[in-house]
């Protein structure tokens, strides 16, 4: 049981009326309110309404049923771009754009591969991931803290909407939907920059090989196994990675298991702190995927708006970016801010012509609102100055502080001062070669921008404010720095890509090569653990912690509980993610408990249980076995109902749900 919860392929149907009515319609508002190139249409606008299929459910699953603001979402997605289609009377060129299904066939070869790619690792945050699309997919929008009913959740869970339709309308698992949805917009990203290289590069090769290149670049620490003796003893008395008790010449070595089930392990040697593995393994996040299909889609379409609803268009984009990935939003925010305070100083004018601007305005304010982690953030900082709401307040510290002298900041290794050169050599492989090309990319990039292209000039502030905050800044709120600086390098790679190599004629033969080095050095790391992870890829697994039994209970169960249900579960989150109810059991964070919490675990019998608030208790093989015989004997008293149970073959493994409300 892995993918369905209802063994008959027909339980997806309702998911694939939606999806074809957002895609359809996403299709036509594209081709009625841009210009983009022939054959750019139908991959970009089925991307387009799959994004504001999320931004609209965030908003109308508020206040309706899950499943009604679903197809309501997706039937006025279907129904504006029906009504622009019509305004326009250009069915013709919708014609014309279906000779772009060689695309809807490689979309569909893609989405097989990193489907089958990302159902036998469990890399990012399971527990969180899964029990949020659980919880959004029975309603629960926005989502509590998948830890604890009392508190909202600070994340991002904008991606979590689109998994989440797919196990309300799709009967899917969450585990299953969360594989398929992130293969979804993985795919999308490809195609999207495969049409964007496609303006750069015209050959259908060096496109491909821009899509090679997002796939597999990242950093070249593992150049550091070159290095001579005599460098390490320097660096182990200057790098000291986290979480782990081997110095920096060993630690390179040494093998990094990050899911249960790998069958070839990490080498930490070709592990990164300021990129993720590669995009191939990142995208299995889900939230970055659909982050880089936001990205790809904004640099094919701003400038190329030719209707006033553009502006409307672009502020919800990009309210959705701030609901999926609220670091890049920010920083694409702050590049549009700059260039609107440059743009007024230098002509004294507020000049917003150009629809993205206004949009872009506008989409700030939605953020404020819409929920999510700049929602959270700010509740969050105004209860801490002394607002009487907590409601804001969830599982996360915001914290920021000054760095002197500046950093490269490495969420594996820690600052690394750029004064020691021992460090600034370690931090510039992490970074990789891309780094020295940054100027070049800067200069082409400011050129495009004074010829028009408004996107190019935000990208590239954007990028430098990304790489510099990290430099002098420490900040928590709930997600790592680096991304900012992820931002970064990942663009100026892509910029790279398309720009030295299509102006190679006017650069040094020098950088041109340097560039292509560059860009096999970082490939190359990345193509080594897509190779390790694919070694698990053919496996099965669910989660951590969870088998077929799991599987068992949440098909019975999900989302059939009272929705004030409150579940204890002995991992804290799996009863969540298998029924769609939540818990009480971390004052913050995935391994902290509270003190009832252990209290119930270690010595809890029914009655316990029940006048602490729990509905129902989810027990296992381990805990069973873990009680003395006397708590034992109270689980088998009458006012104990089993609500469902699930064995494996052998008689003593066991998954049980109790409804111990009645033991009072």
């Amino acid at each position: 049981m892995y993918w369905l919860r209802d063994s008959s392929i027909s339980a997806l149907f309702p998911w694939l009326i939606a999806a074809s009515a957002w895609s359809i319609g996403g299709w036509f508002i594209i081709r009625n309110i841009f210009k983009l190139e022939r054959g750019e249409n139908l991959i970009t606008g089925f991307a387009t309404g799959a994004l504001i299929f999320i931004w609209e459910v965030n908003l109308i699953g508020r206040v309706l049923p899950v499943e009604v603001a679903m197809f309501l979402s997706a039937g006025l997605i279907l129904a504006v771009g029906c009504w622009l289609v019509i305004k326009a009377k250009n069915y013709s060129e919708l014609i014309t754009d279906l000779k772009a299904w060689p695309q809807l066939i490689a979309f569909l070869l893609l989405l097989y591969v990193f489907a089958i790619f990302g159902k036998g690792i469990t890399l990012y945050d399971e527990p969180k991931n899964l029990s949020l699309i659980s919880l959004i997919a029975t309603g629960d929008i926005p989502p509590h803290f998948y830890m604890n009913a009392e508190f909202l959740m600070l994340y991002h869970y904008g991606f979590h909407i689109l998994a989440a339709s797919l196990m309300t309308l799709g009967g899917l698992f969450p585990w299953s939907a969360f594989d398929f949805s992130k293969a979804i917009f993985g795919a999308y990203s490809v195609i999207l920059v495969y049409l964007l290289a496609s303006r750069y590069l015209i050959t259908f090769v060096k496109s491909m090989l821009a899509a090679v290149v997002l796939l597999f670049a990242t950093g070249t620490r593992y150049l550091l196994f070159l290095f001579p003796d005599a460098f390490f003893k320097v660096a182990d008395t200057q790098v000291f990675p986290f979480h782990s008790s081997f110095q920096f010449s060993e630690y390179l070595s040494q093998k990094y298991v990050s899911s249960t089930n790998m069958a070839v392990p990490y080498i930490s040697g070709f592990m990164n702190g300021n990129w993720a593995l590669s995009y191939m393994i990142y995208m299995q996040s889900g939230s970055y995927a659909v982050h880089m299909t936001i990205l790809f889609l904004l640099w094919l379409i701003v400038g190329r708006s030719c209707t006033k609803w553009t502006t409307l268009f672009y502020a919800i984009i990009l309210a959705s970016w701030a609901l999926v990935w609220e670091s890049s939003y920010l920083l694409i925010i702050a590049g549009t801010g700059i260039i609107i305070l440059a743009e007024w100083i230098k002509t004294k004018k507020l000049d917003l012509n150009n629809p993205f601007i206004p949009g872009a305005i506008i989409s700030g304010v939605i953020a404020i609102f819409q929920g999510g982690a700049l929602s959270e953030v700010l509740q969050k900082l105004l209860y801490s100055a002394g607002a009487t709401s907590a409601q804001g307040y969830s599982e996360y510290p915001v914290s920021i502080g000054l760095i002197w002298p500046p950093v490269i900041t490495n969420s594996r290794l820690g600052n690394l001062a750029v004064t020691s050169p021992v460090q600034l050599i370690v931090g510039l492989l992490e970074l990789g070669p891309i780094i020295f090309l940054s100027i070049y990319i800067t200069k082409l990039a400011w050129k495009r921008y004074r010829a028009g292209e408004l996107f190019s000039g935000v990208l590239i502030i954007s990028c430098w404010i990304g790489f510099l905050i990290p430099m002098f800044f420490s900040l928590w709120v709930g997600s790592n720095i680096v991304k900012f600086s992820e931002h970064a390098l990942m663009i100026w790679t892509l910029m790279v890509m398309f720009w030295i190599w299509e102006n190679r004629g006017k650069f040094s033969s020098f950088a041109s090569g340097f560039a292509a080095i560059s860009l096999v050095l970082m490939v190359f790391g990345g193509i080594v653990n897509t190779g390790i992870t694919l070694a698990s890829a053919r496996t099965e697994i669910l989660s951590d912690f969870m088998n077929g039994m799991d599987a068992s209970i949440a098909k019975s169960t999900w989302n059939d509980l009272p929705k004030d249900a409150l579940v204890f579960d002995p991992e804290g989150w799996r009863a969540t993610a298998l029924t769609g109810r939540l818990t009480i059991a971390s004052p913050g964070g995935l391994h902290a408990r509270t003190e009832e919490w252990t209290e119930l675990y270690n010595d809890g019998v029914p009655a316990d249980f029940a006048h602490a608030g729990f509905n129902y208790v989810y027990m296992d093989k381990n805990w069973w076995k873990a009680m003395g015989p006397e708590r034992r004997v109270e689980f088998s008293d009458p006012c104990v109902i089993e609500v469902a149970t699930s064995y494996q073959n052998d008689p003593n493994d066991f998954r049980k749900l109790l409804d111990v409300q009645n033991c009072k």
